[in-house]
């Protein structure tokens, strides 16, 4: 299938060089470019969750001696 697509001019000479550095038709290069992030957009996002650890400790968490309501207190 034949589309037109307007590209800018910067990149249609930098699309030009590199077709004639490679030896290569300018097709070849656009398709290899949509194909590649076509692919990158469909696949699963690379970010890993962040899980927080957490302790196998009793209790709500807090050593006995810290105040729950003076938590921002303790950290400034």
């Amino acid at each position: 299938m034949k589309i037109t697509v307007e590209l800018p001019d910067a990149l249609m000479c930098n699309l030009r060089e590199r077709a004639s550095t490679e030896g290569v038709p300018m097709r070849d290069i656009v398709l290899e470019g949509l194909r590649r992030e076509l692919d990158r957009r469909s696949a699963p996002d690379a970010r890993v969750d962040f899980v927080f650890p957490t302790s196998a400790a009793s209790g709500d968490g807090l050593a006995p001696d810290i105040d729950p309501s003076r938590l921002a207190e303790y950290a400034w």
